[in-house]
């Protein structure tokens, strides 16, 4: 019987490791975490250190080896031993996927268990008066349009002023941003940047407009970091983003909250998230007007189904509000902003 259904071991002990992690985020937060993670996330990211492209870039390409590979033997299989080759490649395909999902959890994923950030920060989450919204957004988008003045621009729109490098430069070690040689691929898709634990990459799409790079950038980095949730991340890319030496950052970081938070405001008052929006200044205009026209040249069948495919992942991963989530920085934009001023 064991040696029947053997295959099933791996994705077994995925589903008990998911459930026990889901039973105690207090066990994943300490034992994980902030225990087992860094480790492993060190030693992962460790080779990548040394070489200036992405090793993760090399994935899908692999995988359609192997797969083409594995059905050229099965269909040798097949000719041979008939029906019973693709039973038997079934339960393997069941078994390797299984291992696949077990090492996901094991070396990242269980970070999506772990307690919320808002604990470890100390922040109250609490929901907010609309006054209170609207004067967080008014507060960023007026921090947004100081940042922008000075900045560097190619026919009125943002650049960085040291381009790529202040983002990509190759470290001695640890996890970095690496640009990904997959970009138009990640832009069709709809994907901004996607963080890879089996190598330990943080990607970046670096079609994206200048102004959305080190946002985008170091939101992927707090995944690397341990964060997984995207609310989290995002809140993260935004804090450090403004606490950055580079103003090409800081800007990012701002500009990306006081979107969030103006599309919030817009959702239970759209007169009021006008009047914000007709706050902005007139460059921090046009950096707004070249990201909606890069969201146009990739909208399509495969952006939406990227978007898909990512809310499904989102949700078993325990994030009930799916793709939604990114949004739900906005929680904890506020929750920083009570402390402060309570304090």
């Amino acid at each position: 019987m064991t040696r029947r259904f053997g295959f099933l071991a791996p994705l077994g002990l995925a589903v008990l490791l998911q459930l026990g992690a889901s039973a105690s985020s207090a066990l994943v937060e300490r034992w994980y975490a902030r225990g087992l993670y860094p480790r492993i996330a060190a030693l992962v990211s460790w080779p990548q250190g040394l070489v200036p492209f992405a090793l993760a870039d090399a994935m899908p390409l692999t995988v359609i080896v192997v797969l083409a590979l594995a059905a050229w033997r099965l269909v040798g299989r097949m000719r041979a031993r008939g029906w019973r080759a693709l039973g038997a490649a079934a339960r393997m395909l069941v078994g390797v996927a299984g291992l696949a999902y077990l090492m996901f959890l094991l070396s990242w994923g269980l970070n999506y268990r772990r307690e919320p950030l808002a604990a470890s920060l100390g922040l109250a989450v609490a929901p907010a008066p609309l006054a209170e919204l609207e004067q967080l957004a008014t507060d960023l988008v007026t921090e947004a349009n100081l940042l922008r003045a000075g900045r560097a621009e190619s026919e009125g729109v943002f650049v960085l002023e040291r381009g790529h490098s202040a983002l990509f430069a190759l470290p001695a070690a640890g996890a970095r941003p690496k640009a990904s040689r997959l970009s138009p691929a990640l832009a069709r898709l709809g994907i901004s940047g996607i963080f890879v634990p089996f190598t330990g990459e943080p990607l970046v799409n670096t079609l994206l407009p200048d102004s959305e790079l080190p946002f985008g950038a170091s939101h992927e980095l707090a995944h690397a970091q341990g964060w997984a949730r995207e609310d989290e991340a995002n809140f993260l890319a935004f804090r450090a983003c403004r606490a950055h030496d580079d103003p090409d950052f800081r800007y990012s970081g701002v500009l990306a909250g006081s979107r969030y938070v103006v599309n919030a405001l817009a959702a239970v008052d759209g007169a009021a998230a006008q009047r914000v929006v007709g706050s902005r200044s007139a460059a921090v205009g046009r950096d707004i007007d070249a990201i909606h026209r890069y969201q146009r040249r990739y909208e399509g069948r495969l952006a939406r189904a990227g978007e898909r495919l990512n809310d499904v992942y989102l949700r078993s991963q325990g994030q009930d509000q799916g793709v939604r989530s990114y949004g739900r920085m906005v929680d904890l934009l506020l929750a920083e902003r009570r402390a402060r001023t309570s304090s």
